[in-house]
């Protein structure tokens, strides 16, 4: 019988044993899990909208912010198309590992529940919310109805007879449109995001819905007034114009801003975001310049506190939706 080499008896258990210890780590860390060292590469952030309109510059100033806090690239791609749905399904495709992120808009919520996707917006993990564009009803100065409360009187006087315009049919602006107007009958038109403010101010239309930002230039400039605000507050240079809620209408949705990240992300990775993302909101000065530019509130939220929010958000525009027959209209199409 051959003697044992108790060298190598040792030296095999020892490698045995690493390999044993190594594997548990590897299981233990899960499909979603990545090394503390996160992140070691670049990261690529989706656009779901074109380059150059204010959701991809707000965006593209987040991802400068997050490179400056995390060391690493942050590459912004736009794939725009379906409401920014494109890019939300590939976000929801992609690995869980933090190398993959979406920027994403409250067309999360319109995209989802009229039925661009065959998923709803819990689909994505939410990582944090970084911003709220108010959203603002409004026509021309030299329209005759000074409050919201008067174009209802007139509007219920002339059913069908004013054109109330918005960016899109299932829009955050065309549902808001739907829930101010509730009582009277309006014809909704579909202007688009570029050519909206031209088309109130030829009067192809009578009222339209859109951001804050474009109100506030044009009623500096004497053109157009603001009558009802979607948000849960006021707009501070459009403070004549109150919120819905005030003048009993059941709306309150913002245009959101967010970082989503690709289902299972885990909480190790979504921690170290939040904690970056935190100081960009706080700290990166082009941010807060381009907020302001816009009239766009910077009201960073994360976790249960982001999950509840965005909860009551869906809820509304499901609501809303079901109420005009929207509801994953364009799935039962397809």
């Amino acid at each position: 019988m051959k003697k044992m080499n108790l060298a190598n008896v040792s030296r095999g258990k020892f490698a045995l044993g690493l390999l044993v210890a190594t594997l548990g780590l590897t299981m233990a860390a899960g499909p979603g899990e990545v090394s503390a060292a996160y992140p070691t590469k670049p990261i690529r952030m989706l656009v779901g909208f074109r380059a150059g309109g204010a959701t991809d510059l707000l965006g593209r100033l987040v991802a400068k912010g997050l490179e400056k806090e995390l060391g690493v690239p942050v590459v912004v791609t736009n794939k725009g198309g379906a409401g920014g749905a494109l890019a939300y399904n590939e976000v929801r495709r992609a690995r869980p590992d933090g190398y993959t992120l979406g920027w994403v808009t409250g067309s999360l919520f319109t995209t989802t529940n009229i039925g661009n996707v065959k998923w709803d917006y819990k689909a994505l993990d939410s990582v944090a919310r970084i911003a709220q564009w108010p959203m603002v009803v409004g026509t021309r100065a030299k329209a005759p109805w000074k409050s919201w409360k008067e174009f209802l009187a007139d509007a219920k006087r002339n059913p069908g007879k004013y054109k109330f315009g918005h960016a899109g049919t299932g829009s955050i602006g065309h549902l808001m449109n739907v829930a101010v107007s509730s009582g009277v009958k309006v014809i909704m038109a579909p202007v688009g995001v570029r050519g909206r403010f031209s088309a109130l101010l030829g009067a192809k239309i009578d009222l339209l819905s859109a951001p804050a930002a474009g109100f506030v230039k044009f009623s500096k400039a004497g053109k157009m007034r603001a009558l009802v605000v979607g948000s849960a507050k006021r707009v501070r240079l459009l403070s004549k114009a109150p919120t819905a809620k005030e003048i009993g209408i059941d709306f309150q949705v913002d245009l959101m801003y967010g970082v989503f990240a690709p289902p299972g992300t885990s909480g190790g990775v979504k921690g170290k975001l939040r904690a970056a993302l935190t100081k960009v909101v706080a700290n990166y000065k082009p941010i807060h310049k381009f907020a302001k530019t816009k009239k766009m509130n910077l009201e960073y939220l994360d976790g249960t506190g982001l999950d509840r929010w965005l909860g009551e958000q869906n809820a509304t525009v499901v609501r809303i939706m079901k109420k005009v027959g929207l509801y994953k209209s364009r799935m039962k199409k397809n």
